[in-house]
């Protein structure tokens, strides 16, 4: 597929509509007289005709919406431009197998617009030879964004409930001689607070590793909601001041300045204010980790948006996340963090779960060297008419 340019046609009515054409000359040269031209501009499929090089000759109107551009603007130019660079060979196979007459092929690739990407499933076929011989491509592709999207969450709620079934077998077994631990340490403790100081920091080691069990088995639970809490009108701010408190000592032992900006007239959630905190608690200790080096500032926003929504932002500026990770960071176990171990790989997984219970949208903003945005946006606590 090169970038030759090709003939300039589009798919309209001829001068003359009652013109007889054959449905081949209809497709090879780019024009339709009479319902033909109808049934094209109507198809909800993506329809593009291609040269033998891979230029774009006529697209339908169904394409220029997926592309986001005007069907002038689109043809004359390789259809390659439009495709994702990870899907382009795809393409590029499935278009030499049937310009070398090995029959039509299938290809899943995705069409680049504004940013994003719309998954797109095409059905490549030749078009009739021209009167030198010649043919070319023509594709019908099916927009099956929503499909893939569905099958991603299926698979990750697959993940989650795998890991929910793992933490309702596992955590009450933990429990038990995790308390008893705690328990004989601490009364150990206690008894050799005057005695030997090597045996008593020996006792607070055990008793810092039985805590990382603890916190551990707390971010297990944290995957189901809890059974005795009950949602209540929930103001945003109040939630960061608790759980900025609750990092108060991981923040002075980093060296990390954090910063609440917190705006009164922001809208009430509906939320269970426990999970909302554990959602924050998580996404610090993030940026205090990711905050290495001197000077580490993370800052904590709640504010009101035009939409009667609020919303909340938790921003760092560490070393940023890069993009071949930002994919896997809500998977189970994944973590970033291998080198310390410290990273359970929960803690995200965690936060977007709590997040999709109270309805709130997601949006991470990251840049390597510069830092990370979690931007969370939730819907405003019904009035009291609307509840």
């Amino acid at each position: 597929m090169g970038g030759a340019q090709g003939n300039h046609r589009d798919w309209e009515a001829p001068a003359d509509p009652t013109a007889e054409r054959s449905s081949g000359e209809y497709l090879h040269d780019g024009t339709a007289g009479g319902d033909s031209a109808q049934i094209l501009a109507a198809a909800p499929d993506a329809i593009v005709e291609m040269d033998g090089l891979g230029n774009i000759l006529a697209v339908n109107p169904a394409f220029a919406r997926l592309v986001g551009v005007s069907a002038e603007d689109v043809r004359g130019r390789p259809m390659l431009s439009w495709v994702a660079s990870e899907d382009r060979a795809a393409l590029e196979t499935a278009f030499g197998r049937v310009h070398r007459g090995e029959g039509p092929a299938l290809a899943e690739v995705g069409l680049t617009r504004d940013g994003g990407t719309r998954r797109v499933a095409f059905n490549l076929g030749c078009t009739e030879p021209d009167a030198d011989g010649g043919f070319g491509v023509v594709g019908v592709g099916r927009d099956i964004t929503y499909e893939r999207s569905m099958e991603e969450r299926f698979a990750r709620a697959d993940k989650l409930a795998t890991v929910g079934r793992l933490a309702a077998g596992v955590v009450h077994e933990i429990n038990n001689p995790l308390t008893a631990i705690c328990a004989y340490a601490d009364h150990l403790a206690l008894s050799l607070a005057s005695g030997d100081p090597q045996d008593l920091a020996r006792v607070e080691r055990i008793l810092e590793a039985a805590e990382r069990i603890r916190v551990l088995v707390r971010r297990l639970l944290a995957y189901t909601p809890s059974p005795t809490e009950v949602p209540s009108e929930v103001h945003l701010g109040e939630v960061v001041i608790q759980a900025v408190g609750y990092c108060e000592h991981l923040a002075r032992v980093s060296g990390v300045d954090v910063r609440r900006q917190i705006e009164p007239s922001a809208p009430r959630v509906l939320g269970l204010r426990g999970e909302l905190t554990q959602v924050v608690v998580n996404l610090l200790t993030n940026a205090c980790h990711a905050c290495i080096a001197p000077g580490g500032r993370i800052d904590v926003v709640v504010e009101a948006m035009a939409s009667d929504r609020a919303r909340m932002i938790v921003r760092d500026n560490g070393h940023g996340i890069a993009s071949e990770h930002l994919p896997r960071i809500f998977e189970p176990f994944y973590s970033t963090r291998s080198n310390d171990g410290a990273g359970t790989g929960l803690g995200l997984v965690i936060v977007r779960s709590i997040l999709e219970r109270h309805g709130a949208a997601l949006k991470i903003e990251s840049v390597v060297g510069e830092g990370t945005a979690f931007v969370m946006e939730f819907p405003a606590c019904p009035r009291e008419g609307e509840r």
